[in-house]
């Protein structure tokens, strides 16, 4: 029985495990970075989208000749905080939706691994019962 495998098979199994681990590599990272932001509290949320900074002091309304000045009842510092907080919960939507893709495609590609490395399997399990039956075959016309 010939358990050698063939020059084409081996090139493709190489493909299946090295899908098989790039897949794994693109699910376990953004998954890692969610569960050390989660659990840890160390890494904060990564920012995608930087918030801007806005100073104000009063709002100036042109009326005729003259302005009309307002003062703006909250603090630039509070404005700040208020912009800061919004743009983290966006960065949090956002860092989900970017993971949540990155696992999909990660599966993805591990499902195509395994299909390759399934698809030799299979072929060198034919192969293999093939052998046997013309190994039988040849046994009963020699008995015959």
């Amino acid at each position: 029985m010939g358990n050698m495998m063939s020059k084409i098979e081996q090139p493709e199994k190489i493909v299946g495990y090295v899908l098989l681990i790039v897949g794994l590599a693109v699910v376990i990272i953004p998954i890692y970075i969610g569960i050390s932001i989660i659990f840890t509290g160390n890494s904060a949320i990564p920012k995608i989208i930087e918030a801007p900074s806005i100073s104000l002091d009063n709002i100036t309304i042109p009326m005729g000749n003259t302005t009309i000045s307002i003062p703006i009842p909250i603090s630039t510092a509070e404005i700040n905080e208020i912009i800061e907080k919004i743009f983290s919960i966006v960065n949090l939507g956002l860092f989900v939706a970017v993971s949540a893709i990155l696992i999909s495609a990660g599966v993805g590609i591990m499902g195509k691994g395994v299909s390759l490395i399934k698809e030799i399997r299979l072929r060198a399990v034919k192969d293999a019962v093939k052998e046997i039956s013309e190994e039988v075959k040849v046994e009963e016309k020699e008995k015959a």
